[in-house]
């Protein structure tokens, strides 16, 4: 016995390739198949094939050949594992609506082709940071918690999330990661704003004066609301947005 044999092993039924091992003069062959892609499905051992080999292929020292009749015992007391070479991909994400700021808890649905539930997300990066929370709703649905941090990337909606998702599966199976995913009525505001100068109008002021804070965002960021005015411990007023020239 030696070589290629094709037949003895099956996968869903068709005859798959296996190779001998083991060297003459010993009692002792091994038979190994091993999982090429594309194959999927339970495997079996044909007995017929099986005993035809052995009966083609054993011979003794005085050039006798081998001879059986019946079944092989136990041969298929225990089962073989169901081949699985199909990598699970993801088909959709689906942002949770709304304008996300920083500290924001938002939902994040993954969805795997042909609703493959039972799957792992073993790559879960989104905007920069590690999904959490991650739940299989059996459904083929699978949900996470992506957290708005100081930092992340500002995202438009309509614009493109830099990710990596992808799922693995029981049998250890890894599709390809899913690398960027566009935002549809959601959007992310990752960098809170900063003031990068503040000056007083020219002049000596008295008792009732009216003085003109000028306050400068950085990045020249418009759009924002003054939160927080106090100047020399007194509340400021008539806050209103200026385009720089």
């Amino acid at each position: 016995l030696g070589g290629t044999a094709s037949g003895i092993f099956t996968v869903a039924g068709a005859a798959v390739n296996a190779t001998w091992g083991g060297a003459d003069g010993t009692t002792t062959r091994t038979l190994t198949y091993t999982i090429a892609s594309g194959q999927n499905g339970q495997a079996a051992i044909n007995e017929t094939a099986l005993k035809s080999a052995l009966v083609a292929g054993i011979t003794d020292t005085s050039g006798n050949a081998f001879a059986y009749s019946g079944d092989i015992p136990n041969i298929d007391s225990t089962a073989l594992p169901v081949i699985d070479t199909t990598a699970p991909t993801v088909s959709s994400v689906l942002v949770e609506a709304g304008d996300h700021a920083v500290g924001d808890e938002v939902t994040v649905t993954i969805t795997a082709a042909n609703n493959e539930a039972g799957l792992t997300l073993s790559s879960k990066t989104f905007n920069g940071q590690t999904l959490s929370n991650i739940t299989d709703n059996a459904n083929g649905t699978y949900t996470a918690t992506y957290t708005v941090v100081e930092g992340d990337s500002d995202v438009a909606d309509a614009a493109n999330v830099t990710t990596s998702l992808a799922f693995t599966d029981d049998a250890g199976n890894t599709g390809a990661a899913t690398t960027s995913v566009a935002l549809s009525g959601s959007s992310i505001d990752a960098n809170s704003p900063g003031i990068s100068s503040i000056t007083v109008a020219d002049g000596t002021y008295n008792v009732g004066d009216d003085v003109t804070v000028t306050i400068n965002a950085a990045g020249n960021k418009n759009g924002l609301t003054l939160s927080s005015g106090r100047f020399n411990g007194q509340t400021l007023t008539e806050s209103q947005e200026t385009t720089p020239n």
